[in-house]
């Protein structure tokens, strides 16, 4: 009794003191408790499954707080800032770590990928991101069909969504139409991405955007892996014979 009069003595005379090291201990809990956490995201995909479940439930049953949360992060541009120097600091460490963690679990992060692009799909968004389709594709909007595009032809290095808006420049200015012929081009119809010189007898030209012209999608099946002169000098031969015009 003696002692816990006493203790409870000092505790009133040095309450400061006590408040101090129970913030002291609540932190240092804190910390243990998100390292802990952080750990099992890494390494536990069924807590990371659960997590993401409960994320989902929570933002289905108070959308209202969600987006409140939203817009108070935005207005703390030192948040943003902090977040950003944090990730200079350790990018490197930060990128090894996830290229482990996604290979180790690959199987179950493509089974993410796949559950991720059909709820985007069935909500009418993009399967790559919450943004409307287009009218003429049933899983792309704009920007991640002109990405696609330069990734088919143009290769995966590089940034693809910045090739992708090169690719949309060079349709702009061709007026959105075929280079060839005229024809009006619609992408996700009859718009193609085509090189100007072939890349079978071309190889160094294959990843240049100043190699690219945008032509109608049969006018690039005729053209196959012929060079920009040798089609045209075919598609004279083909109107010569027709009767359509004659050689001078």
């Amino acid at each position: 009794m003696a002692d816990a009069e006493y203790h409870r003595k000092w505790r009133e005379a040095n309450r400061e003191k006590v408040r101090e090291a129970s913030r002291k201990h609540e932190a240092k809990r804190k910390e243990r408790r998100a390292e802990e956490i952080k750990e099992r995201r890494l390494n536990d995909p069924e807590f990371r499954e659960r997590e993401r479940a409960r994320r989902e439930r929570f933002k289905l049953a108070h959308p209202d707080r969600v987006l409140e949360s939203g817009r108070k992060n935005e207005a703390r541009p030192e948040r943003k800032i902090y977040k950003q120097n944090l990730h200079k600091e350790h990018k490197d460490a930060d990128n090894a770590r996830v290229r482990e963690n996604y290979y180790n679990n690959i199987e179950h992060e493509h089974e993410r990928s796949k559950e991720k692009a059909q709820r985007y799909l069935a909500s009418g968004w993009c399967h790559n991101c919450k943004t409307p389709r287009m009218p003429n594709s049933n899983t792309e909007c704009e920007k991640h069909w002109f990405s696609a595009r330069a990734m088919q032809r143009l290769g995966r290095g590089g940034d693809v969504i910045a090739r992708g808006q090169e690719l949309k420049k060079i349709l702009e200015k061709q007026e959105y139409r075929c280079a060839y012929t005229g024809r009006l081009l619609v992408p996700g119809i009859n718009a193609s991405v085509d090189h100007i010189r072939p890349q079978s007898k071309h190889p160094d030209l294959a990843n240049s955007i100043s190699n690219i012209q945008w032509v109608d999608i049969n006018i690039n099946h005729m053209k196959t892996d012929m060079d920009h002169e040798e089609f045209l000098e075919t598609c004279a031969l083909i109107a010569e014979r027709a009767g359509l015009v004659k050689r001078v």
